[in-house]
């Protein structure tokens, strides 16, 4: 869960009182797949490649 999903929240809630957590959820929901989806192709590669993934 995202640390600052709550002042999140309550930001929103200041503009749109029927704003929920669910619905901020599902805002996110679509970077969080992506996100995923970038950084395991990104280790796959390292891996494929044989580039350290640290010192």
């Amino acid at each position: 869960m995202m640390t600052y999903a709550g002042v999140i929240l309550a930001f929103i809630r200041k503009y749109s009182p029927e704003f929920s957590m669910g619905d901020l959820i599902g805002l996110m929901l679509p970077y969080s797949v992506c996100f995923l989806t970038i950084w395991t192709l990104l280790l796959i590669l390292f891996f494929e490649l044989g580039i350290p993934l640290g010192f």
